[in-house]
């Protein structure tokens, strides 16, 4: 949200921003003057019998289990739906948000995510103004989780939803075909543009990069099997910026893997700005991501907005950005082996996309579509 807060500052009055971060999640340090922070609706969930008690907040607890059954999303879950909902309760009940949802003639609601703050919407009381709500990758697609709570309250309170790219919008269609519904809007995420990389002379090594956690469903491990891979046919340098529960594994697999042909770099957790200034100074032929399933990737955008080619897994809404068509790289199956995932990556390294920063100006540059989700927003 934060490559968001200069356009929602210059269209809005008074800013107010509340979260439900996660262990060791930063805080927004800098912000407009006037853009305050509300709080974190974790910090100050209020519970659900005294969330309760207030009567705006009752009723629409009552209508939200009503949404839930009529549109047959309780079934066995009855006792998640009720958790879901005395959660709700209490987030929509935070002192510092049901303050700042009174302290103006006309007031909107946008969150961000479908879940963590997000969460209080089916309880909020009804604002004089616009409600909206983004969706991403794991609230949007319930395979992810093997089940998503509220969605009929989520999905038909807000005046719209706007999911990050056509294939969640499709999905969001054809799962919840619901005559109720709320309009959905394409709403593109976007990176910040930090300039141009300057050339770089040939060195006779192969520089790719990764950025990513180390968990399960970004499959770093394939990766570093198609490091292997791609180092038969030429030197590589890979280097892998994130941190994550598998790293412990990576990292037995990278000492088993290296060689005089393939050098590795794990650099763990890297600010954003760590990373940014690599991009700047390095020489970096291919970004590589082999996850089984994404939205649309802000490291993908980073990447693309220095005009670095890219080679990625066929998954959420990656087509959208990132394809041999746009110019911008290549994608492989979901199910790509190491030598599939390898050997894109290889044909990236002899015909290098050269469209990768067009594409980013295009499809996610912040600057364009925070412009554009305003739009939505003020309509």
């Amino acid at each position: 949200m934060q490559n968001e807060i200069g356009a929602l500052a210059a269209a809005f009055d008074d800013v107010v921003i509340f979260n439900y971060p996660s262990p060791g999640e930063p805080q927004l340090v800098s912000l407009p003057s006037n853009v305050r922070y509300g709080g974190s609706l974790k910090d100050g969930d209020v519970s659900p019998w005294r969330a309760l008690l207030h009567p705006p907040i009752a009723l629409r607890a009552a209508r939200t289990m009503v949404d839930e059954l009529r549109h047959h999303r309780v079934g066995r879950k009855l006792k998640r739906v009720l958790e879901s909902i005395a959660a709700s309760a209490g987030r929509a009940a935070h002192p510092q948000l049901r303050q700042a949802l009174r302290g103006a003639e006309s007031v909107s609601v946008y969150s961000f995510w479908a879940m963590g703050a997000g969460m209080a919407l089916p309880c909020l009381p009804r604002v004089r103004g616009s409600v909206a709500l983004r969706l991403h990758r794991f609230d949007v697609y319930e395979e992810v989780l093997g089940w998503l709570p509220l969605r009929a309250s989520l999905l038909t309170r807000p005046d719209v939803l706007l999911p990050i790219s056509d294939h969640a919008a499709r999905y969001l269609r054809e799962t919840y075909p619901w005559r109720d519904r709320s309009p959905i809007v394409v709403s593109r995420l976007g990176t910040i543009d930090r300039g141009q990389r300057p050339a770089h002379p040939e060195i006779g090594i192969v520089t790719v990069v990764s950025c990513s956690s180390v968990s399960a469903v970004k499959r770093v491990d394939l990766i570093a099997a198609a490091m292997k891979y791609v180092a038969a046919s030429v030197p590589v340098r890979w280097v892998h910026f994130g941190d994550g529960p598998l790293m412990v594994q990576l990292s037995d697999l990278v000492r088993r893997i290296s060689s005089a042909r393939l050098a590795v770099e794990l650099r763990g957790q890297a600010a954003n700005e760590e990373i940014m200034r690599f991009y700047r100074s390095e020489k970096v032929d291919v970004f590589v991501n082999a996850s089984s399933s994404e939205g649309v990737p802000v490291s993908i955008m980073e990447a693309m907005s220095f005009g670095v080619p890219v080679v990625a897994t066929d998954v959420g809404g990656v087509a959208e950005i990132v394809g041999g068509e746009l110019g911008s790289g290549e994608t492989v199956p979901a199910d790509a082996t190491d030598e599939v995932l390898g050997d894109a990556i290889l044909r990236m390294v002899r015909e290098p996309a050269r469209r990768a920063r067009q594409v980013w100006e295009k499809m996610s540059d912040a600057d364009v579509n925070s412009r554009v989700l305003v739009e939505v927003l003020t309509r």
